[in-house]
């Protein structure tokens, strides 16, 4: 075997053992740091993963062609077994996004990108933070904005952990709900930092400023009756909080408008209680989630239980909760996926109209990449709920 020759069969097995690797961990995503990287990469990107695991397969069978080596045989099998479970995954994923509406193409299939970069509309300010700093919120106007009826509503609560983020930091996901004809609001708020936790004043922002849009919604070209709300992650924690308990008659809000009626709500992986974020047995992510959590409320959950049931949406279960649909990975490993089943379970007990949708195969950003499979279906399925709830 010459240079070549072994430069190719090695460039080749590397690369299969290290998409094989990613693979499994995608199907098994508990293993330690190889679930954590594979359910992240693989199924976020499947068809661009697809594609250069297939250029890893062919410079192996070049190898083999080259050499005839049972070294780069048992390399080739490897990959086509790696290429058969990746397929599976890209697979499932076609037929989840077929299922919800979303036309299967080559951008869909290969997507890798946030998306394009969509400056708001307008820029407004709803509130003060604490320090008398301006709380600010971005709009995006409906597509065809002229026209004579009023526009539903839907309001979006970015993630972060509680700590980072921005209202705008999905422009393309909002303007996709624009262009569906919403309105579409994204307030910010306070972050918490290791000197000023924020439990105590996050949740009733976004309550501020849902009252807000409420009141100046007609301005927008909006209509006030129907407004759906939607977070993502730390957002979904905040935006569910608020709205279900304005729903029960249990919200404290330094806020002189009351809050509208939310006609309908949905959590793309939302913390709903962030004692299973806290509590996260997970070797990689689990020390960074308890961070982010006792960062927000100031401390250990054993030393604040009545900050940790404060900031828990099932805390405010009612009949009264606005239909939720929540969108889930079963191998999310900063938001574990068995605080959202625990959930899910406490309120249908309660009487609550709560449904979820759970991904095989994904993490927590599975839904980040704008013009993939998971995030396309995701957008439609939220928007299928509003509609079929009146927004």
């Amino acid at each position: 075997m010459n240079l070549l020759e072994l430069v190719v069969l090695v460039l080749g097995a590397v690369l299969i053992v290290a998409c094989a690797a990613f693979v499994v961990g995608a199907f098994v995503p508990r293993i330690p740091h190889v679930g954590a990287w594979g359910s992240l990469l693989w199924p976020t990107a499947p068809g661009a993963m697809t594609i250069v695991l297939s250029v890893a397969l062919a410079i192996e069978i070049l190898a083999l062609t080259m050499t005839g080596s049972r070294t780069a045989l048992a390399f080739v099998a490897l990959g086509t077994l790696t290429l058969c479970g990746s397929l599976v995954i890209l697979g499932a994923q076609i037929v989840a996004a077929t299922r919800a509406g979303v036309p299967i193409g080559p951008g869909t299939l290969v997507a890798i990108g946030l998306g394009p970069k969509s400056k708001p509309d307008d820029e407004v300010t709803y509130a003060s933070d604490p320090d008398g700093g301006p709380l600010r919120m971005v709009v995006y106007r409906p597509r065809g904005a002229e026209r004579e009826e009023a526009a539903p509503i839907v309001v979006y609560v970015h993630g972060g952990g509680w700590y980072q983020g921005a209202p705008d930091e999905n422009p393309a996901m909002l303007r996709w709900f624009a262009d569906e004809g919403y309105l579409v609001f994204a307030p910010a708020y306070s972050l918490a930092t290791d000197e000023r936790p924020t439990w105590d004043v996050a949740t009733s922002q976004i309550t501020c400023a849902l009252a807000w849009i409420g009141e100046h919604a007609a301005e927008f070209g909006g209509d006030p009756d129907r407004i759906a709300v939607w977070g993502a992650s730390a957002g979904g924690n905040l935006s569910l909080t608020s709205t279900f308990a304005t729903a029960a008659g249990r919200s404290v809000s330094p806020c002189s408008t009351a809050m509208p009626r939310i006609a309908a709500a949905a959590g793309e992986v939302p913390a709903v209680d962030p004692a299973w974020v806290h509590d996260n047995p997970d070797r990689v992510w689990g020390p960074r989630t308890r961070e982010m959590v006792e960062r927000y409320i100031g401390g250990d959950t054993a030393v604040h239980p009545e900050r940790l049931a404060a900031v828990q949406v099932a805390t405010y279960l009612s009949t009264a909760a606005p239909p939720t649909l929540l969108s889930a990975s079963r191998g999310d490993h900063l938001v574990p996926v068995g605080g959202i089943e625990q959930f899910v379970d406490d309120a249908r007990a309660a009487g609550a109209d709560v449904d979820v949708v759970y991904r095989r195969f994904g993490d927590h950003l599975v839904a980040a990449i704008y013009g993939g499979l998971a995030s396309q279906k995701m957008l439609r399925q939220f928007r299928d709920h509003f509609r079929r709830h009146g927004v």
